[in-house]
């Protein structure tokens, strides 16, 4: 039984990822809801994200990116920071990575309920 609070969507956006030190990554989502995000990334993303030998901790935030494809050739981007609260390694470079979405900028909370709503659209 899956206790998840929201629904998750599968999707498959790019996001760019900041952490601290400046550094800019990019990986895809692999799937949505409204408290968070999947993240699908290569071993070397994932090494950034988590160094070797980090485990996740509660609290580590990153600063999260997302570039949305709204339909109809509109793109939005919009930015959010959250906490990372899993990270899997699925293969020899493929790893899930899971962000809980925290803060949103001014204007993106609305822009990505919308897209929430089109990914819950598709499965009624």
């Amino acid at each position: 039984m899956d206790n998840r609070r929201y629904p998750r969507y599968p999707t498959d956006l790019t996001v760019n990822i900041h952490i601290d030190g400046g550094q800019d990554l990019q990986a895809r989502v692999r799937n949505v809801s409204f408290s968070g995000l999947e993240l699908a990334c290569d071993r070397w993303v994932a090494d950034q994200l988590l160094p070797p030998g980090h485990q996740v901790l509660p609290g580590r935030a990153t600063e999260v990116r997302l570039t949305l494809h709204l339909g109809e050739g509109t793109v939005a981007s919009l930015g959010a920071s959250g906490e990372i609260i899993d990270a899997r390694r699925l293969s020899q470079n493929v790893y899930h990575v899971g962000i809980n979405l925290r803060e949103f900028d001014v204007g993106a909370k609305t822009a990505f309920e919308r897209y929430l709503q089109r990914c819950a659209d598709k499965f009624k």
